[in-house]
């Protein structure tokens, strides 16, 4: 007798959770947004982890002629939201998606990423100035595919994007 009635208590705080759970509306977010490149390049945390050795060229920047190609490599990161802004998750989780691009590059003896452009459910954002970031409520992504190439060495032409491109997001 006392455990049917501790199944049936059990039972009916169930089925109020459950309704008190099906009562809040879904909070779910998926901001799309797009944000300057020179500002995420422009960040200490930048400074910190990219160098020189890779170069990046973003959606249809001129290069030159490669040497040689590797093929084409795409990278997905994410990175917790909690206690920043979307700003600051979203460039976070740029960089960690260069770094992916830059130690790929590295890996196969390429000295570039060319053609970047971001990818988010198979749709193309292609720019020379801006990345696509999706925020979430606990979550930012950034996601990136690029060309893996040998340029051939020596002096570049200036006029980068992101060097010319406005720092303020």
């Amino acid at each position: 007798m006392r455990g049917s009635w501790l199944r049936s208590g059990a039972l009916a705080a169930a089925g109020t959770l459950v309704l008190a759970a099906a009562s809040f509306p879904a909070q779910a977010r998926d901001d799309r947004l797009l944000l300057n490149i020179a500002g995420a390049l422009a960040t200490g945390e930048a400074r910190d982890r990219l160098d020189d050795t890779i170069e990046f060229y973003w959606g249809d920047q001129a290069y030159p002629e490669p040497e040689q190609r590797f093929g084409i490599f795409d990278t997905g990161r994410k990175t917790y939201a909690l206690n920043k802004t979307d700003l600051q998750a979203c460039d976070q989780s740029f960089l960690l998606a260069l770094v992916a691009l830059r130690d790929r590059a590295k890996s196969v003896g390429a000295n570039a990423v060319v053609n970047i452009k971001s990818i988010y459910k198979n749709r193309e954002f292609r720019s020379d100035t801006q990345y696509e970031c999706r925020a979430g409520s606990l979550v930012t992504s950034v996601a990136l595919e690029g060309r893996i190439v040998r340029l051939p060495s020596g002096p570049r032409e200036p006029g980068r994007p992101h060097a010319e491109s406005p720092p303020n997001h």
